[in-house]
């Protein structure tokens, strides 16, 4: 694999990481909005809610770019649709965080 294929497919992982952290900070953020009532916290979790939005199309453009460059065979392509299964799966994490 090309060395730009792989900084690709790294790039796409440290964001599906990063939304991972961010997604264990929101919950640990929405729970002390639920013990302490710190309404500043709130608005702390709603602004993190929209990185999640943002993030989740990062992601997908990448993908899908990685796909047209690439045209991957199959073990790649299932790669690029788990990556954004769990990118969805957290953006969806946060939605629920924020309610």
């Amino acid at each position: 694999m090309n060395e730009h294929r792989e900084q690709q497919l790294a790039e796409i992982y440290e964001q599906l990481l990063l939304m991972s952290i961010l997604a264990i900070r929101n919950l640990a953020l929405a729970m002390r909005v639920f013990i302490d009532r710190d309404d500043h916290l709130v608005a702390v979790v709603e602004v993190n809610d929209a990185k999640f939005d943002e993030l989740e199309l990062q992601i997908d453009e990448k993908i899908v770019t990685y796909i047209s460059i690439y045209g991957p065979i199959a073990h790649d392509c299932r790669r690029m649709l788990v990556a954004s299964k769990i990118a969805r799966n957290l953006e969806q994490v946060a939605d629920q965080v924020k309610k």
